[in-house]
């Protein structure tokens, strides 16, 4: 079960949302304006669905499964913190479409179980986009949107 776990994050339709949403963030022009709105839409969605069978997975081990529970923590925890940085980062720009209060009020609950509450500074949030970058990504998102 672990190993399934951790390969759900790295493998098959996680690893290309998160293509998908590297090459929104990173890509050249012609890289992300070769994506469409709605591989972004899935994409968001595909990672959201992810955090979330990682940790239903990771809180299903038994007791018993302590010391796998820990190594598995410290394979995924990395995966993790990427998966709730994008989605986090994308969440913004797709406002005015996507309707997931519940999810993200689960996604809140995993960025805490994986790197703690979080205090006045932030701690323990996955990395917000900065304000360059927030922009950047919702001038994207609207220039997909109009364009597909």
């Amino acid at each position: 079960m672990a190993y399934d776990l951790f390969s759900d994050l790295i493998t098959g339709e996680v690893n290309q949302a998160r293509a998908t949403v590297g090459a929104l963030r990173y890509g050249t022009e012609v890289g992300w304006k070769a994506l469409s709105y709605g591989d972004v839409i899935d994409a968001y969605y595909t990672l959201e669905w992810a955090l979330e069978r990682a940790v239903y997975g990771y809180d299903g081990l038994s007791p018993a499964g302590r010391k796998v529970q820990r190594s598995l923590r410290r394979a995924i925890e990395w995966h993790i913190k990427e998966l709730t940085t994008a989605v986090s980062v994308l969440r913004p720009g797709l406002s005015t479409i996507v309707r997931d209060e519940d999810s993200w009020t689960q996604i809140q609950q995993i960025i805490e179980l994986f790197s703690g509450p979080r205090d006045a500074s932030g701690r323990g949030t996955p990395a917000s986009p900065d304000d360059d970058e927030a922009v950047r990504i919702a001038q994207r998102l609207a220039f997909l949107k109009s364009h597909h």
